[in-house]
């Protein structure tokens, strides 16, 4: 992110499976609260990454050219009950 910062270059990072429009946008913060820098992006719950996510536990993307993997195991099944209530039609 310090790279993206000094260079000005627009935060898009790639997410895995890569595709030319599986991106999103980091976005950085600091909290005193819990002491440092954090970053977050958006994953939309219907696509590839979601899907990958859901089998595996775990999320991939690239920074620049770091790739970062991290692991969820413990919230798994409830990842797939939020994308399954997403996909709901509205009443």
């Amino acid at each position: 992110m310090a790279a993206m910062i000094s260079s000005d270059v627009y935060p898009l990072i790639q997410l895995f499976p890569a595709a030319k429009d599986n991106v999103a946008l980091l976005s950085l913060s600091y909290s005193e609260a819990d002491e440092g820098w954090r970053f977050g992006f958006l994953v939309e719950a219907v696509g590839s990454t979601f899907e990958d996510f859901k089998r595996t536990g775990e999320l991939a993307f690239k920074v620049g050219t770091k790739v970062i993997r991290m692991e969820f195991k413990a919230g798994i099944a409830n990842a797939t009950r939020f994308q399954d209530i997403c996909k709901r039609t509205p009443k």
